[in-house]
């Protein structure tokens, strides 16, 4: 590849994205006289990891890279030169102005007179600096030299893979001027089109339009997306039909993490007007395909009517007699969006019934369920289908925001006037059903919603108020007592949403037994059978047992959980604690001064392995299952699965002294085990 000196490489990792987490594994190593050669599979820089021979020279106790080589190139640029040196200069600051998003950063490369031929049009150097400008904030840029034609002194043709701009990679030739020590982009054409029509000139203002609108759709706007449409606008949905002012309202509240973009499948010069086929995605789960047709009228162009096709959950043809329909059901989406009792309330029926695949729920129970349902759960409907009674509809829904899973739900509506008022639901299609519930659990259940709430807000008191003293949980590794079951829920990480299902219920006289699948406390769903004693009005966890093991202890199981082990128990949470708050001093006081660990690639010091930790990107979230512990005479053998230092888990070998300082406990040695 290209000679790079230091300090652009220096350059180039400085400013590498910021979703880009190098790593590096070691594949060999051979020492010579003086100095080391390490092989490294570097992983992050790119989207391929790269195979590099490092020369490292020791000098004392310090070392120093002198040489580092690439192999196993993929895609080699043959032999380039030294008087290639100015373009590889210029297209790193080039990609550099890119990331930049800063329009004259971007323009100082760029000839006033540069035109980029793309698929489906030309843009001129201001339309493709504002694109560059404008990208989605998760838009990452980057490209990959496959080759460098030098056509004369005056200037050389470039062909670059792009990855970033869309979600396939795009093939650009770039014409580069070179004068002097100054490089100019003077041309691009994009290659290998997919989808290529036919460049038209003559339609310049239909793609401005459609830009305009792209960016008003992405800018959340009302007021840009309202000039961009006619007033007598309609979108004829799958579901239904949805006016102007619906569709803009839609828009303006999308969820912050859905990014809209289309793809132009084809477009049609009709009189006065276009017809231009899009895929739509960011919207929903699903792409969306829409025809639009767009008046263009001199300069300016206006939406006059779109059409969704291609439907999945199409619903037969929509009568304007049911207009009312469509607005209760925006009006109830809206509500529920909005977290508002008293929105959601003005929408239900007093006497409100919903008969969930589990049990019956009263109105109060519902809105307080919407209100309270966590934050990164957007719920969304899709209309299967309306059926129109005498003097109600009945509307099949899918749902979904509210589990992990769609639910199919029918609503009841009472429509009189211009008002609706929802009467009745149930849900059907129900996976695991339990049985009729009748009156004497509605305390249970009643019971099973506050926990779930309770652990949810991370409260300690209210948890605790809903067990008994002696509560104790008998997961597959562990058991574990009321106050460190209650602790570990308070410090559960703030991404990590818990959930239960109910699987069944079995009534015992004194108690009930839950089977439940808990979703949300670890990465994998959990199966439990919670014991819970109801008397009177109240209820209390009494038991809890963790069944439908994944991973089985392969040393010693821990059936026999003695209070001995409270010790090293206590150890491991506050050491999970540390590495998860990244905290270096709490790693390292639990820490003996001599601790090494043994990786798969080479030994780590103390120091290194709490800067390792302390380095993790915050999307990293370690987390371990405790897989066995060996009780010597002097230290502990203890086997853990870790999850969030590496790509893959990691099975580790820790040896724990005991009581080194009274009844604390330190970290001695570690070692991976089963490297691959």
């Amino acid at each position: 590849m290209f000679a790079i000196i230091q300090n652009e490489i220096i350059e180039r990792i400085v400013n590498l994205p910021a979703d880009r987490n190098v790593e590096f594994i070691v594949t060999a190593y051979k020492q010579n006289a003086g100095h080391f050669t390490v092989l490294i599979t570097v992983t992050g820089l790119r989207s391929v990891p790269i195979d590099i021979a490092f020369d490292v020279e020791i000098l004392g106790n310090s070392a120093l890279l002198t040489n580092a080589k690439q192999f196993n190139c993929q895609n080699a640029v043959s032999q380039v030169d030294q008087r290639k040196s100015v373009i590889n200069i210029f297209l790193d600051s080039l990609l550099i102005a890119i990331r930049s998003r800063d329009a004259t950063t971007i323009s100082a490369f760029i000839d006033d007179k540069y035109i980029f031929v793309a698929c489906e049009r030309k843009f001129s150097k201001d339309e493709i600096v504002q694109r560059l400008v404008n990208r989605p904030a998760d838009r990452t840029f980057d490209f990959d030299v496959k080759r460098i034609v030098e056509i004369n002194e005056i200037y050389y043709l470039v062909d670059i893979t792009v990855t970033g701009l869309r979600s396939v990679p795009i093939d650009i030739r770039f014409a580069v001027g070179v004068k002097e020590n100054t490089i100019l982009l003077v041309q691009a054409q994009q290659l290998h089109c997919p989808n290529n029509p036919n460049l038209v000139d003559k339609t310049k203002n239909l793609f401005v339009f459609l830009d305009s609108l792209l960016a008003a759709m992405r800018s959340r706007s009302a007021s840009a997306l309202c000039d961009l449409m006619t007033d007598s606008y309609i979108f004829e949905a799958c579901e239904r039909n949805v006016s102007k002012d619906k569709i803009i309202e839609r828009i303006v509240n999308l969820p912050a993490d859905r990014n809209v973009e289309f793809n132009i499948t084809a477009y049609k010069e009709n009189a006065g007007h276009f017809t231009v086929l899009i895929t739509v995605t960011g919207l929903r789960s699903v792409q969306i395909d829409i025809a639009f047709d767009v008046k263009v009228k001199g300069n300016s162009a206006l939406l006059t009517h779109a059409k969704q096709f291609n439907c999945q959950n199409a619903v037969s043809q929509v009568t304007q007699t049911k207009s009312v329909i469509n607005d209760f059901l925006d009006q109830l989406l809206e509500a529920i969006h909005s977290r508002s009792p008293s929105a959601i309330g003005d929408l239900i029926y007093d006497k409100y019934i919903f008969e969930a695949c589990d049990r019956t729920f009263s109105k109060e129970e519902i809105i307080q369920r919407l209100v309270n349902r966590p934050a990164d759960r957007e719920v969304e409907f899709d209309v299967i289908e309306v059926i129109e009674l005498p003097e109600y509809y009945l509307v099949d829904i899918t749902v979904t925001g509210l589990r992990s899973v769609p639910i199919d739900i029918r609503f009841g509506v009472a429509v009189a006037g211009n008002g609706g008022l929802l009467i009745h639901a149930k849900q059907f299609h129900c996976q695991k059903s339990v049985g009729q519930v009748d009156q004497k659990r509605q305390v249970l259940l009643v019971f099973l919603d506050s926990l779930l709430e309770a652990v949810r807000s991370r409260s300690a008191t209210a948890m605790g108020a809903l067990m008994s003293d002696s509560y104790y949980y008998n997961a597959c590794e562990r058991m574990f007592t009321k106050e460190q079951i209650i602790e570990r829920m308070v410090q559960l990480p703030a991404h990590r949403n818990v959930d239960f299902n109910i699987t069944s219920v079995k009534d015992k006289g004194e108690h009930f037994v839950v089977d439940i699948t808990v979703t949300g406390v670890r990465s994998y769903p959990i199966a439990i059978a919670f014991k819970v004693a109801v008397m009177g009005n109240s209820a209390l966890l009494i038991h809890a047992k963790q069944f439908n093991c994944h991973r089985k202890p392969f040393i010693e199981p821990l059936s026999h959980f003695d209070e001995k082990k409270d010790v090293i128990t206590e150890f491991l949470d506050n050491f999970l604690i540390a590495v998860r708050h990244r905290f270096a001093r709490s790693l390292g006081n639990i820490i003996t001064d001599i601790f090494v660990y043994k990786s798969c690639e080479g030994n780590v010091s103390k120091e290194d392995f709490i800067k390792h930790i302390m380095s993790l990107l915050k999307t990293q979230r370690v987390d371990f299952d405790i897989q066995s512990v060996q009780e010597t005479q002097d230290n502990y053998m203890v086997t853990i699965k870790v999850t969030g230092l590496y790509a893959e888990p990691v099975d580790i070998l820790f040896e724990v002294t005991k009581y080194m300082r009274g009844t604390v406990v330190m970290l001695t040695e570690a070692t991976q085990l089963h490297c691959s």
